[in-house]
């Protein structure tokens, strides 16, 4: 049964991009923009994992994210999911347990 497969694969392309993105402001664009694809994503089961992604981003990549709180003053958007967050390890261990959900499908 597949379930979640576009919630699954922008999962995986998150972690692709922040493996390839240096932790530095030029990097700002290219995660906003995954961020706000992201937030396009159709999910079968569950809810869209938000402050999972924004939580491991932020400690992730701590100088992108601090420019993007810069960029995002002029994004309500942006602004609003900036101020998400929740503890770095769980939010970790959620994104990984959808990941493995998928496997065993």
């Amino acid at each position: 049964m597949e379930r979640n497969i576009e919630l699954i694969e922008t999962i995986q392309h998150f972690y692709q991009l922040l493996d390839r993105m240096p932790d530095r402001p030029s990097s700002t664009y290219d995660f906003a923009y995954f961020i706000k694809q992201f937030l396009r994503t159709k999910v079968d089961e569950g809810q869209l994992p938000t402050i999972e992604v924004m939580t491991v981003f932020k400690y992730s990549k701590p100088k992108a994210y601090y420019s993007m709180r810069q960029f995002a003053k002029k994004d309500p958007l942006l602004h609003f999911l900036m101020g998400l967050d929740m503890d770095k390890d769980r939010a970790e261990e959620r994104l990984n347990q959808l990941l493995k959900q998928n496997i065993e499908c």
